[in-house]
């Protein structure tokens, strides 16, 4: 499998993190953890699937409760846009948590017509360097900046500084919001709750400042994991396995 990154343009840095083409000349599956951003996928050749589910030319996968695996078949190109936490929005039109844990075709949010156009022309594309720029392009002409929620972006900003070891009761009052309208405007907008984003957020800690021969037990509580149970019990629900048995052999991505 190989995997080629691409920055977004200088307007779509604030929603965009960044384009990945994922070539895969033979068929494999891959493990996809869960993340604190959404992406769209769009197929340039081949075939993935998910769930027993062949996906779409056009995708948009949700935030994820737990590992979802793809098959990826012979000769299949994909091209990925990872959105930033929060960005979501700017481009989908319909509330954001209602994507949870789901891979949806994205002819359910746009016309059919306008998906046919803008898949035609990535799948002619003829460099991966002219494709990331349509499709850049195309992100660009539906835009809309305005759905954007600052109140959500600053949760989003104290949830990740925090390492994800907060509470929602501290954050809603530093933000000086109740907790249950501050729990429905970060469901609309993410497209998780804060106390799931915060999970993501710690879990994702774990995976980043691990390195070979450093004790697990260290990392725990680093990541404030104080209860050895808890940080088995997280780590089986984001990965499907124990610590020791995912760092054998990491996802690719």
């Amino acid at each position: 499998m190989q995997i080629r990154h691409y920055p977004p343009s200088k307007k779509l840095a604030p929603y965009i993190t960044g384009y990945m083409i994922i070539t895969s000349d033979t068929g494999r599956i891959n493990t996809v953890l869960p993340d604190t951003a959404m992406t769209l996928s769009f197929r340039l050749g081949g075939q993935v699937d998910h769930a027993s589910t062949v996906l779409t030319s056009a995708n948009i996968a949700g935030i994820r409760k737990g590992p979802q695996q793809m098959a990826y078949h012979d000769k299949t190109r994909f091209l990925l846009a990872t959105m930033k936490p929060g960005a979501a929005a700017v481009f989908i039109p319909a509330p954001l948590h209602l994507l949870n844990s789901q891979v949806v075709s994205m002819t359910d949010l746009f016309p059919k017509d306008m998906l046919d156009a803008v898949t035609d022309r990535l799948q002619a594309a003829a460099t991966d360097k002219l494709c990331v720029q349509l499709l850049d392009q195309w992100l660009c002409s539906i835009i809309r900046p305005q759905q954007q929620d600052l109140l959500i972006l600053a949760a989003i900003g104290q949830i990740r500084e925090a390492g994800g070891q907060l509470k929602i009761r501290d954050l809603a009052t530093s933000l000086h919001i109740s907790r249950d309208p501050l729990e429905k405007r970060f469901r609309s907008m993410v497209g998780t709750s804060p106390k799931h984003f915060a999970a993501i957020v710690r879990f994702r800690n774990v995976i980043s400042r691990y390195k070979p021969n450093r004790s697990l037990t260290d990392l725990a509580y680093e990541a404030g994991y104080f209860d050895q149970a808890h940080f088995i019990r997280d780590f089986r629900l984001f990965t499907g396995q124990t610590p020791q048995a995912f760092f054998s052999h990491a996802p690719e991505w």
